[in-house]
């Protein structure tokens, strides 16, 4: 199979493509110039990795940023080690800091099983979700829902200083959120412990 990148623009902002597999036109692409760089690299070290033919033709727009970026990127997968820091508030929710980042070195995908601790009388939730306002959102879907609702939620963020938002009405549930989701350290997922709870949204 042959994979042919041809570039129609390029410039510090805005990059526009066409992909072209075994000479036939797949579609034509626009995104930024830093996501179209990631894109032809990882292209490119995807064919030399399965024995593609790989071309390129017209001109991509790289910075000095961008080359950095990769050297990162590729010299080892970055992973999060969450701690726990100073609280404060937000609305409904608290935030605790997790700052401490390390590097696995070799470039490899390291997958862990962790064991998520509870007690047998507990209900658990383990969800995903891609927004910044879950916690205050399943808060209310709860205490809206179930009065009286007992229960601890906690949230990982995937950006940033990848923070743990986590809220409820139970100190002890809201805890055990905490640590389950300090254990995990999975962007975007949120784990609720209930307790005496007849029925659960």
């Amino acid at each position: 199979m042959k994979v042919h990148l041809k570039f129609d623009k390029s410039d510090p902002k805005d990059t526009r493509f066409t992909v072209v597999i075994d000479d036939a036109p797949c579609g034509r692409l626009s995104m930024t110039t830093e996501d179209a760089v990631r894109v032809a690299d990882i292209v490119k070290s995807g064919c030399s990795q399965y024995q593609c033919d790989f071309e390129s033709s017209g001109k991509l727009y790289r910075s000095e940023s961008f080359v950095v970026w990769h050297k990162v990127l590729w010299s080892g997968i970055k992973g999060v080690v969450r701690k726990e820091g100073a609280d404060r508030i937000e609305g409904r929710a608290k935030i605790e800091e997790a700052v401490k980042t390390g590097e696995i070195n070799g470039g490899l995908m390291e997958i862990k099983t962790v064991k998520i601790e509870k007690t047998d009388d507990l209900n658990m939730i383990l969800g995903h979700s891609h927004f910044i306002k879950t916690v205050e959102d399943v808060y209310e879907a709860i205490v809206n829902t179930v009065p009286g609702a007992k229960f601890g939620l906690a949230f990982c963020e995937a950006s940033g200083p990848c923070l743990v938002r986590y809220t409820g009405t139970d100190n002890d549930l809201i805890e055990l959120a905490k640590k389950n989701a300090y254990n995990l350290s999975a962007g975007h997922s949120f784990i609720i412990f209930m307790k005496d709870m007849l029925c659960f949204p």
